[in-house]
């Protein structure tokens, strides 16, 4: 028999009675908030448990009230423990730390930090499409002198991603439309890393001179974005897809 919420006959005789540690705080001895900390650090939930969990929490939304309190407590609970420092404190650690480039050892922190939050989140199409629709309420606005400023200390040379100058180089004669049809047709429009329609055509190991057939590969625009990082990672992979 499957009993619905609050109709459960272990829990009848509870109906009406307020609970004894209702609105008060500070109600436990430092002891007893051990054991409890300790006793849920050892539970462990089942696989079942979290899709029950999962699934009774779908579709429901809390209420803006709701979420306040929720990132006011988050908030304070960061700041008594520690986590979290003061405006006041953020401000002077901001005004000392303007203008000291970043280590090697930092940014290699920030891109595996990155890398950790972003691992495993897909997003549902309602998210893509209301990540969308921001992107274009956003078209037509200005940057201001300073966002422009910024903008400017990150580019050729001072970005960590130059290489050279090799971009601008030119292209040889030979790579031209026809060429690039060609490689598309043999991987039939089909992007090499991801399945999806592609129309990049790309040179596996940099090199704009190298021509071979062998060297061009199709991908999509977003996984032809993709191999501007890492591109050691990369050529070795694409050498395993051709084998």
């Amino acid at each position: 028999m499957v009993f619905k919420k609050g109709n459960h006959p272990k829990t009848q005789f509870k109906k009406g009675i307020i609970p004894w540690n209702k609105g008060k705080t500070n109600v436990y001895s430092e002891d007893t908030l051990r054991r409890i900390k300790e006793g849920r650090a050892k539970q462990v939930f089942t696989k079942e448990s979290r899709e029950k969990m999962g699934l009774s929490k779908l579709g429901k939304k809390k209420s803006k009230e709701s979420i306040e309190k929720l990132k006011n407590s988050i908030r304070l609970r960061k700041e008594r423990l520690g986590y979290l420092n003061s405006p006041e404190t953020r401000k002077k650690i901001s005004e000392a730390l303007k203008g000291k480039p970043l280590s090697e050892e930092t940014k290699t922190k920030m891109r595996l930090n990155n890398k950790r939050f972003w691992k495993g989140k897909n997003f549902s199409e309602e998210h893509k499409r209301k990540i969308k629709l921001n992107h274009l309420g956003n078209k037509g606005q200005h940057h201001t002198e300073a966002t422009k400023e910024k903008l400017r200390s990150y580019t050729r040379e001072k970005s960590s991603q130059w290489q050279g100058g090799i971009s601008f180089e030119p292209y040889p004669i030979y790579w031209n439309d026809t060429l690039k049809r060609a490689i598309r047709q043999r991987d039939r429009y089909t992007c090499r890393i991801c399945n999806r329609e592609g129309w990049c055509v790309h040179h596996i190991d940099y090199d704009k001179n190298n021509l071979n057939s062998d060297n061009l590969i199709t991908l999509c625009n977003k996984c032809h974005q993709k191999t501007n990082f890492n591109r050691d990672k990369w050529i070795n992979y694409f050498k395993g897809v051709k084998k």
